[in-house]
């Protein structure tokens, strides 16, 4: 047996647009849906995640420290003496 398989050809144009935002949130929370020992099991989950990542340092934070730490290196070497430019370089010895 042969099974004829057929496909309808979209018009021609351009594709449809997408009628208001797209929703990346859902509407509802997983919680709901769970039993009550694996609910407060996802909320601990869930707030020893945002304690964590509170911990972290923001990227701006960390770039200015960078910085800031290059630009003193550059201005120890350029005061130090040839002999000594060596061993200020980035803490090598």
């Amino acid at each position: 047996m042969t099974e004829t398989v057929s496909f309808t050809q979209t018009p021609p144009g351009p594709p449809p647009a997408i009628s208001g935002p797209m929703a990346l949130v859902p509407a509802f929370d997983a919680i709901e849906l769970l039993p009550d020992i694996a609910a407060d099991k996802m909320r601990m989950l869930r707030q020893r995640a945002l304690d964590a990542h509170s911990l972290i340092p923001e990227f701006e934070s960390l770039r200015d420290a960078v910085a800031a730490r290059t630009n003193a290196q550059a201005r120890l070497c350029a005061t130090a003496g040839p002999s000594r430019t060596r061993r200020l370089e980035f803490g090598r010895r």
